[in-house]
């Protein structure tokens, strides 16, 4: 038995160098990953023992994660739930923020209006989070994702895609969607986040709960210390994150006003009583939020998903 799981291990983590990282981290290129970018850069993060791996698009980070080419991965709320069943049957380690980046449609000049977009290609990157926004968007038009052609793109081909019209419009966020409106774009329409934010998470397959929860304690570890860091504002720091991120050192602020750093206790939480009430309720805004998008048939109760979450019914 013992050999069996040796077994298991070398095959999950990728061999048994010395040197082979244990367990492999999917993070954006986000402000809201911060926290372990900088516990990497202060010694708090050891690649050999976890490394993490940056993605530019959320699409590439989850099917990296479905793949199991990464372990665990920072996604919103949303994201998660679509790894709940299996085979990731994806196991919720706690709740690292809450995001109030908002996403904005865009079109080109000439381009067709709000409206006019019915029955027309609109390309998304954000999964079922976008959905959800697309649906209010235009929900004062009549319509709602269901009357519309949707295209997944990544965050490098959105722009070329508007570009060259083979989409229609894009709905995009942060730093793209504001390089495109200051590039001649035009905004449709912009939704916001409710204002508490959507909940991002950070998330492993059962199997690497399984297998490494030494090595998943080390990355929670590691990101209580990143944040802990962050607070601090170092200039050198900020920076530091400024450049991975492509934008200006005063431009950082702003954009980390938009994200709430939960404290290292939301973690534990998550395995408490009331931790798993709260993960409920916050499920409840998701299903009322994916409802009002059309996808009734990806709802299980909220009930269901906290026990295939946290692995706890409650």
């Amino acid at each position: 038995m013992a050999c069996l799981l040796l077994v298991a291990l070398w095959w999950m983590f990728g061999g048994r160098r010395a040197d082979a990282p244990r367990v492999r981290v999917g993070v954006l290129d986000s402000p809201a990953c911060a926290p372990l970018a900088l516990a990497r850069e202060h010694g708090a993060l050891d690649g050999a023992r976890a490394l993490l791996v940056e993605f530019e698009s959320g699409e590439d980070l989850r099917n990296a994660f479905l793949d199991g080419n990464v372990h665990v991965a920072i996604l919103p709320l949303d994201d998660a739930l679509r790894f709940a069943g299996p085979p990731q049957e994806a196991r919720l380690l706690g709740f690292v923020a809450m995001s109030r980046e908002s996403l904005a449609l865009v079109t080109l000049p000439g381009g067709p209006s709000l409206a006019g977009l019915r029955g027309r290609r609109v390309g998304l990157e954000s999964g079922p989070l976008g959905v959800a926004a697309l649906s209010d968007m235009f929900a004062p038009e009549g319509f709602g994702p269901r009357e519309l052609d949707l295209r997944l793109v990544d965050v490098d081909s959105a722009e070329p895609l508007l570009r060259s019209r083979d989409v229609d419009a894009v709905l995009v966020s942060g730093k793209e969607g504001a390089h495109l409106l200051t590039t001649g774009g035009v905004e449709l329409a912009r939704w916001l986040p409710a204002p508490e934010g959507v909940p991002l998470v950070l998330v492993a397959s059962a199997r690497a709960v399984k297998l490494a929860p030494r090595p998943l304690a080390y990355v929670v570890a590691a990101w209580d210390s990143g944040a802990a860091q962050l607070e601090r504002r170092d200039p050198r720091d900020l920076e530091r994150i400024a450049r991975s991120e492509g934008l200006a050192v005063a431009d950082l602020p702003g954009a980390l006003d938009r994200i709430e750093f939960l404290p290292p206790g939301a973690f534990q939480r998550v395995r408490t009583d009331a931790g798993r009430a709260e993960l409920a309720a916050r499920l409840e805004a998701t299903e009322r939020r994916w409802r009002r998008a059309g996808l009734e048939d990806s709802l299980p109760s909220p009930y269901t998903w906290v026990a295939a979450l946290t692995g706890v019914r409650p």
